[in-house]
């Protein structure tokens, strides 16, 4: 299954906490892959689906896959 989600971010240096979950049970997705679009920047959704990322510019594109 490939999950992909495209977020602007349109603020100054953020610090973005989130739940990723799969869209028909609702159950946390570990190990989802988020990263900064054309970015080496990411990190990987923990056991309950939540993650933590600092965006350092505004219109940043967020991708999520799985």
């Amino acid at each position: 299954m490939s999950i992909f989600l495209h977020e602007n971010i349109f603020a100054q240096t953020i610090h973005l906490s989130r739940k990723v979950c799969e869209h028909i049970n609702n159950e946390p997705l570990t190990g989802a892959n988020i990263f900064l679009e054309n970015s080496l920047k990411g990190t990987v959704t923990d056991k309950s689906g939540s993650f933590s990322l600092s965006i350092p510019e505004p219109g940043e594109n967020l991708v999520i896959s799985y």
